[in-house]
């Protein structure tokens, strides 16, 4: 499962982060929450978590909250980590 979101999809995976988070922050919802919905979301739509995506959902639900869903390159590379430490672990 983590090959489908490895490569070009990741590049998407970014941007799926973004527009989650915007649409959430309009509905009213606070930044915290609005970060973990969307990391879930676009990290793992629809499926129960495999191993490895539910490694990449702690990950970045831990790691990457704090990165600001604007600055589109810190957002990749917190997401790109999370994955690399994953796929390391097996």
């Amino acid at each position: 499962m983590l090959a489908l979101v490895t490569g070009p999809a990741m590049a998407g995976l970014g941007g799926c982060i973004r527009r989650c988070y915007h649409d959430c922050r309009l509905r009213g919802v606070g930044k915290y929450w609005c970060a973990m919905d969307c990391f879930n979301d676009c990290l793992n739509p629809g499926r129960g978590p495999s191993n490895a995506v539910g490694c990449v959902i702690s990950c970045a639900k831990s790691s990457c909250a704090v990165v600001d869903p604007d600055d589109e390159g810190k957002m990749d590379a917190c997401i790109g980590t999370c994955f690399t430490q994953c796929t390391k672990k097996g």
